[in-house]
């Protein structure tokens, strides 16, 4: 059983990390202050922007996360900084040909969350997170996965689980 399981997920996980669903990225310029990219988060719902250069290569992503540090941090005028002051810069992309699993070992070495998806001119395309894949994997293999028979050996015995 564990065999098939093991399987699976190597199915799973070699298809393309472009196949899975993203949304358009939101994209801040470096220019942009944290108080226009906050707000740009707040108008849509979304939890990461992807900061560019001018020539619109991705250079950094912006993160809900980011936000909270500087509000914990109380400064003064935290929002009239410039975004390249508290955004992470990117060490990592992905391109729309890695696998699923070059995609996940990529996120869990980070360790990341989300991931911009970029062309060969690093121009982003999307941002793939985590939820997206796992999402991707279930919709798309769900007799893979929520399919498997039982183990028996961890079946409750009695009706506390004891």
């Amino acid at each position: 059983m564990a065999k098939r399981f093991i399987s699976a997920v190597e199915e799973a996980t070699a298809a393309s990390i472009g196949g899975v669903p993203t949304c358009k990225p939101l994209i801040v310029a470096q220019t942009a202050t944290l108080q226009e990219a906050v707000f740009a988060l707040e108008k849509t719902s979304r939890g990461a922007c992807v900061v560019v250069d001018d020539a619109g290569k991705a250079v950094g992503m912006f993160t809900e996360r980011d936000v909270v540090r500087h509000i914990n941090a109380g400064e003064d005028g935290w929002l009239g900084q410039s975004i390249i002051e508290a955004m992470s810069p990117i060490t990592v992309t992905l391109q729309p040909s890695m696998t699923i699993a070059a995609a996940l070992e990529c996120m869990n070495a980070g360790p990341y969350r989300r991931l911009p998806i970029v062309d060969a001119d690093g121009a982003p395309h999307g941002i793939v997170s985590i939820w997206d894949v796992m999402g991707y994997i279930a919709e798309h293999f769900p007799q893979r996965f929520f399919n498997l028979p039982p183990r028996p050996e961890l079946e409750t015995r009695n009706l506390w689980g004891g």
